[in-house]
């Protein structure tokens, strides 16, 4: 990416500000070097990476390492072979490790929500050994070695405070003792030279016994260590030194062990300045109430209410450049806005590029440039002899080198620092040959040459910043498809040019230059006739959907009006079925009781049926053998079952039995109770020669029935009917599926089971979704 643009566009203050927000050194090594990506995969995932960042700020969850120990001094050191942490790089260490340990837990709690920074997470090595290793060594909050590091420094101290502690009884004789009263200015212990003293009179050294170890500046006082306590000060010096080689020993032995972890530490300290920066970028999105945009592949810039997030209360801009239209020309009054909206197109992208969010709507959409030019500004250099023009050429010959498809090139006041009309032929000219060459472009301008080429060149467009027609401020609200004029003239008398000079700069100004004003202006009435019809047409649609609505509401209340009658109507109906149903009810088990009654005399009438094909068929067994067929009994033979006086079909032979397909059943029969017969076509049931009686096959019934989705009434109908074929059908068992549902059919129907008089028994089956249902023997 182009570092003048970068600079043009004040990228370096976006790197600035996000470098403030980051905590950590590593983090802020990361901000002060963010550079815009050409990789479309990566822009999107470091957007979403910063999308993830700020959920977390929303969640009032910040991803914060403020007071994350900067250890990489320590890691420089580790990496001296030989060389010796100290406490303090210890202290540090262990806090560096917990704070990673408790990121690292945090995020991974989060894979669902966080996905991008759980694995981030994931990339911190395990620490925990490196903290437990240092917390066996050092007293963390004391910043101390630990007086069980090792047996021999425990034995060392041991030694030392009970050699302290004789000390101290020493002295404390030494101060409270009468006979020393007088020859001690204060009856205190302090140090000299790292031993205990107490103040003793200039002129009674000789009476007090012990060591000098000063003197008051006065001379008056001098610091006597006692002599009973000289020898056991010395020893304590003595203790002193072995205890601090014993230090040194235990502080490399430990700084050898961390070394082992010195990759993981370096990966760990990566890790979180990434997380670090990347939780920098949510709190900028949140600064500037940012948001992601949308990355497109196709060439289409679009900015809907951008923001330019470097100033304090900017004025939301909307325009946007598509393959219809590649190239956007800014036309108006000096302090309009034009510069500032080319800056936030730039700026934006830069940002985008660079995996942060943007202040503007979300649809907002960039595409990923390859290549992003600014010329805007005067780099006029009397040290590198450059003037305002040849410092404007000087970029375009920069843009024109290095443009790369996908390319945003942004002009500012394109073609000035030269004469007028040379300068806007120029400006027109490197216009059109940016966008052959396929750049989307944006520019500003005063020349009226450029204003008339946007104005009627397909592919390109005008637009311009209003203004009060009052006051000539400006408004910063852009009207596209307008030319806007300069208003020099206008903004000098405004600023208090005397009005005879402006008057006579009017005079002088070229009859082209005038007729060209002339012609922006009509076109800014036009626009302005246009603006009003549109806003007429607006009020006008505006009217016409508030008496939309009107009738909408009219006709929902109408419909409300009529659903509540038939609500009411409805009300009484199901009041008048519940009454019918339950008189049906009561119907049906009269019906049942007396259906017991019947159900006897149909047994009764079966068994005497049964009887009666008995005899018929003892009859057909005594006819004379002439008048039946003689035939054996073989596989495929149409035989008669004596039994039941019907035919069937032999299907096998095994033994003294046969396996006789009967109406679509396979029965298992004796030999001796079977007749062949002739295949032809019997006798009908009602001829004079009938031999046997001839039953319909029965019916198929299934062994489940669904109910899902029937009312009540209807499934208890259904289920009557259903139990009824099969118990003729001689099943034991059967299921009826209602569903859970509000569970008001599954009552009802197991409440009728309950009083049916052929069922045993019902259970639940499918967690309750399925009645299986017995029935009595």
């Amino acid at each position: 990416m182009n570092r003048s643009a970068e600079k043009a566009l004040e990228f370096n203050k976006i790197r600035e500000a996000l470098s403030v927000l980051a905590e950590t050194p590593g983090g802020r090594q990361k901000a002060s070097t963010l550079s815009p990506s050409i990789d479309e995969l990566e822009v999107n995932q470091t957007l979403d990476e910063t999308s993830e960042a700020r959920r977390l700020i929303d969640e009032n969850e910040r991803l914060s390492l403020a007071g994350l120990p900067e250890i990489d001094e320590d890691l420089d050191e580790l990496k001296v072979a030989g060389h010796a942490l100290d406490v303090a790089s210890f202290v540090r260490l262990a806090g560096f490790s917990s704070m990673a340990g408790r990121t690292k837990a945090l995020l991974e709690r989060k894979t669902e929500e966080l996905p991008l920074l759980s694995a981030r997470a994931r990339d911190l090595p395990n620490l925990s050994p490196v903290e437990a290793a240092i917390r066996q060594v050092v007293h963390l909050d004391e910043e101390a070695v630990r007086d069980d590091a090792s047996p021999e420094l425990e034995r060392l101290r041991s030694k030392s405070r009970r050699l302290r502690a004789r000390v101290a009884k020493i002295l404390d004789a030494t101060v409270s003792s009468r006979d020393n009263q007088k020859l001690l200015q204060e009856p205190i212990v302090t140090l000299r030279n790292n031993r205990p003293v107490v103040p003793v009179k200039s002129e009674c050294r000789s009476q007090f016994p012990g060591i000098v170890h000063g003197a008051s500046a006065s001379g008056a006082t001098i610091f006597v260590e006692p002599s009973g306590a000289v020898s056991l000060g010395n020893e304590i010096a003595a203790l002193a030194d072995r205890e601090a080689a014993e230090i040194r020993r235990i502080l490399r032995a430990l700084t050898e062990r961390v070394r082992t972890f010195e990759s993981e530490l370096m990966a760990a300290f990566q890790a979180l300045s990434t997380l670090d920066f990347i939780g920098a970028k949510g709190r900028l999105s949140e600064h500037y109430l940012a948001v992601r945009p949308t990355i497109t592949t196709e060439e289409v810039l679009v900015l809907q209410d951008a923001r330019h997030p470097l100033l304090e209360e900017p004025v939301p801009l909307t325009f946007r450049l598509f393959e219809g239209r590649r190239g956007l020309v800014f036309t108006g009054p000096n302090t309009g806005g034009k510069t500032v909206a080319l800056k936030t197109a730039g700026l934006l992208a830069l940002m985008a590029q660079s995996g942060l969010h943007v202040p503007a709507s979300s649809s907002s959409t960039f595409p990923v440039f390859h290549s992003v030019f600014a010329d805007i500004g005067d780099d006029q250099s009397i040290g590198s002899s450059l003037s305002t023009f040849s410092a404007h050429l000087a970029k375009i010959v920069e843009i024109e080198r290095g443009l790369d498809r996908p390319a945003l090139v942004i002009l500012d006041e394109v073609g000035t620092g030269t004469d007028p009309a040379e300068g806007g032929a120029l400006g027109t000219a490197l216009v059109e040959h940016f966008l052959e060459r396929g750049a989307l472009v944006l520019a500003s301008t005063h020349h009226g040459l450029l204003k008339a080429y946007a104005l009627t060149t397909e592919g390109v467009d005008a637009a311009s910043f209003d203004f009060d027609p009052e006051s000539y401020r400006p408004t910063y609200r852009i009207v596209e498809g307008a030319a806007g004029r300069s208003m020099a003239f206008e903004m000098a008398e405004r600023l208090g040019l005397d009005r005879a000079i402006v008057n006579r700069a009017r005079r002088l100004q070229g009859e082209r230059e005038r007729h060209v004003g002339e012609l922006v202006e009509r076109l800014e009435a036009g626009s302005a006739r246009i603006e009003k019809e549109q806003e007429a047409l607006t009020e006008a649609r505006a009217r016409l959907e508030a008496d939309k609505a009107q009738e909408r509401l009219e006709r929902r209340h109408r419909l409300r009006d009529f659903r509540a009658s038939l609500e009411k109507e409805l009300d009484q109906t199901r009041g008048q079925l519940r009454s019918l149903v339950g008189e049906a009810r009561e119907a049906v088990k009269e019906i049942r009781a007396s259906r017991r009654e019947d159900e006897k005399r149909l047994l009764e009438v079966e068994r005497k049926i049964e009887a009666g094909l008995e005899a018929i068929a003892t009859r057909v067994a005594d006819e004379p053998a002439e008048r039946r067929a003689d035939l054996p009994i073989a596989p495929g033979a149409r035989v008669l079952v004596s039994s039941f006086g019907v035919e069937g079909d032999v299907v096998a032979i095994q033994g003294k039995e046969a396996e006789v397909l009967v109406h679509d059943k396979k029965l298992r029969l004796p030999l001796e109770g079977l007749e062949a017969l002739a295949r032809k076509a019997p006798a009908s049931a009602g001829g004079a020669g009938a031999r046997f009686a001839k039953f319909p096959a029965p019916k198929a019934v299934k062994t489940e029935l669904n109910l899902v989705g029937c009312t009540v009434e209807e499934a208890i109908e259904r289920a009557d009917k259903f139990l009824d074929d099969a118990l003729l059908s001689e099943y034991r068992q059967v299921r009826l599926i209602h569903g859970h549902g509000t569970g008001r059919l599954k009552n009802a129907l197991r409440e009728w089971l309950s009083e049916h008089p052929h069922v045993g028994r019902h259970e639940s089956e499918n967690r309750g979704g399925v009645t299986v249902v017995e029935f009595k023997d």
